[in-house]
């Protein structure tokens, strides 16, 4: 769904008089989701995991039954309701190499294991964000852990990646993270727009420093 500032549509009251009005307002445009989520320029790729992975082994991964049958490396939309993507033992994207773009990822449920040829390496979830600029060339590994071996585990997580302007495409590769706890909570409720209420983390992107501004 593609908004305009609802604040170009409000009428002269400021305050919505009816659902029409509200059709009206800043509703421009609705996609089907599909996987990758369309996107416009800058944003080169956008994708939305939501996995419902069974409890875990001692290896942080499913079970060799619950495996069975899968085209293991290249598993993708699975209707069992959790897909293995590239991974072969735990689920994720192994070692592969980016270049002249930034990925932005955020982790809402589960865990991220991130790996890469600057020598980083960490675990994130919970919230957190992970921005990485690919610039000149960069290699890592993305895996989901599977740590919760009574319960299901789930994983949920927006990855958007994002073009560099020309001058920037051979930036020096570089790595951050937005911890959950530093990143601020906008909340947006007003009782006459109440279908409109909302809460919202926002990334302060500038917080990097790098070329992502």
């Amino acid at each position: 769904i593609t908004f305009a500032n609802r604040a170009n549509f409000l009428p002269a009251s400021g305050f919505v008089e009816s659902d029409t009005e509200q059709e009206k307002m800043a509703l421009l445009k609705v996609s089907p989701l599909g996987f990758p989520w369309k996107t416009e320029d800058p944003f080169l790729f956008c994708v939305y995991h939501d996995d419902s992975y069974p409890a875990a082994q001692k290896n942080m991964g499913p079970s060799r039954a619950a495996l069975a049958g899968r085209r293991l490396g290249s598993d993708f939309g699975h209707p069992s309701g959790w897909s293995m993507y590239h991974g072969e033992e735990i689920p994720g994207f192994p070692k592969h190499p980016h270049r002249g773009f930034e990925t932005v990822t955020i982790a809402r449920h589960g865990l991220v294991d991130h790996c890469d040829s600057l020598g980083c390496a960490g675990r994130f979830g919970g919230g957190d964000v992970q921005w990485m600029t690919a610039g000149k060339g960069i290699s890592h590994s993305e895996m989901f852990p599977l740590l919760d071996m009574q319960s299901p585990n789930r994983l949920e997580l927006f990855q958007v990646w994002l073009n560099l302007p020309s001058a920037d495409k051979m930036a020096e590769p570089h790595f951050a993270m937005l911890w959950a706890e530093d990143i601020p909570l906008q909340k947006v409720a007003d009782a006459q727009w109440a279908w409109w209420g909302m809460s919202a983390r926002c990334v302060p992107v500038g917080v990097v420093g790098h070329v992502g501004q």
